[in-house]
């Protein structure tokens, strides 16, 4: 019975832990641009700030390669 106990008090402050770091993920997620890349560098998804300050859109965004993104003078 003890051990049970423990292991509650245990998950509770480790769903308090997750809580607090969903929220800085979501904080940041309203003030940072990103990208999310498959496993091959391909973009899946772009925030609206990235897409705002890239000055595009989602669909010509999608499925390119994160290095077709950068001019070819600053590779």
């Amino acid at each position: 019975m003890f051990g049970n106990k423990a292991l509650k008090i245990e998950n509770q402050q480790l769903r308090e832990r997750l809580n607090m770091f969903l929220q800085v993920r979501d904080s940041l997620n309203q003030k940072m641009m990103y990208l999310l890349l498959d496993a091959r560098g391909h973009v899946e998804k772009a925030n609206d700030i990235f897409l705002s300050e890239m000055q595009s859109d989602a669909t010509f965004i999608t499925g390119k390669l994160l290095t077709d993104l950068v001019p070819a003078h600053l590779r």
